[in-house]
């Protein structure tokens, strides 16, 4: 087994270490290999899932959000401020059931 790196093979018995005509006419087939795999490229096409698509929309649409809902702060920041914000508990055990119960999937 002889292994080609980069066109410089090891020595063989029976063969000169510095390459000999004998490996012009490999390099010359290994380039019209490379020639035909890269025209067999241009011809390759690909299709984008479904579900990659929504993820890109969704990426997208989140970019254009801000990161902080400063009136809905300023809002509860007023609330609790004033005494009158009030969380109901049952409410928030079952939103917090239900985020846990979505990561067992």
């Amino acid at each position: 087994m002889v292994i080609d790196i980069n066109s410089i093979n090891p020595a063989q018995p029976g063969k000169p270490r510095n390459g000999g005509a004998g490996n012009v006419a490999a390099d010359k087939s290994t380039t019209n290999t490379a020639a035909n795999t890269s025209t067999a490229n241009a011809n390759d096409s690909i299709e984008i899932s479904a579900a990659a698509q929504d993820l890109s929309r969704i990426q997208k649409a989140l970019q254009n959000l801000p990161q902080v809902d400063e009136a809905r702060v300023n809002q509860i920041s007023e609330q609790i401020a004033n005494g009158e914000y009030n969380i109901d508990a049952s409410s928030l055990a079952d939103k917090i059931l239900a985020s846990d119960k979505s990561f067992d999937s």
